[in-house]
């Protein structure tokens, strides 16, 4: 709720829990946190780090974006607390990237 606060807050266009297209794995199916339609960017937020089966999963996810040239920003708990500094950062990076 956080993250969708700060991004309403500053009026980035955003949807919540959508599919993402994996051009290499189209038949695979997977669903970010939050798309971030003027930045073609996805916002993955990982809440469990250090559950074995959850690291595991957040590997595979990674790695699909990875393979799929997607851009992504990934934020934990620490990031959370700060968003304020965090997010414009990450942002600006996304937009540099292209």
């Amino acid at each position: 709720m956080l993250i969708d606060n700060w991004l309403f807050s500053k009026g980035i266009s955003h949807a919540y829990e959508v599919s993402v297209f994996l051009r290499d794995n189209p038949d695979e199916e997977m669903y970010c946190d939050f798309f971030l339609p003027a930045y073609g960017a996805y916002i993955e937020y990982w809440g469990k780090e250090g559950d074995v089966a959850y690291d595991r999963r957040k590997q595979a996810k990674i790695d699909l974006y990875d393979k799929n040239g997607l851009k992504r920003i990934d934020l934990d708990d620490g990031h959370i607390k700060r968003l304020n500094d965090v997010l414009p950062k990450e942002l600006a990076r996304i937009r540099k990237a292209g």
